[in-house]
């Protein structure tokens, strides 16, 4: 029953945020990319083309990022290595996050342009365990 509401407490929170307007720069400012300077002491995990790193706004125990290392917006601009980079680094967050704690399921999360809810124009998907 605890779990339900948690599930359920989570997808609204999600549903808030995609409706959310996208962020615009102030005028004659320049939008910095919040994951194009994260230092790798944070890192659950990297590859090549990408790192993982903890939510800083987590909606369930253990909700984590994987983030392109080379500045693309969406799933959809990734060359096919790294299309097999991503796979892999998912894999192995999930063996990570098995082991720490103990899910029971998984849901994989990438929003793709302003439309579909994305808010940081920089490829990450998330990783949500579910309980």
């Amino acid at each position: 029953m605890f779990s339900k509401i948690l599930r359920r407490t989570a997808y609204l929170i999600l549903s808030a945020i995609d409706k959310l307007p996208a962020p615009k720069p102030a005028p004659g400012t320049a939008m910095t990319c919040p994951f194009c300077s994260i230092p790798p002491e944070k890192y659950l995990a990297s590859n090549d083309y990408f790192y993982a790193i903890p939510d800083h706004r987590p909606v369930s125990r253990g909700h984590s990022l994987v983030i392109s290392k080379r500045h693309v917006e969406t799933y959809f601009e990734l060359s096919p290595e790294e299309a097999a980079a991503l796979n892999a680094l998912v894999s192995e967050i999930k063996t990570i996050l098995d082991q720490r704690h103990k899910p029971k399921g998984y849901k994989l999360l990438m929003n793709c342009g302003a439309s579909a809810g994305q808010r940081v124009f920089h490829f990450h998907l998330h990783v949500l365990p579910h309980y």
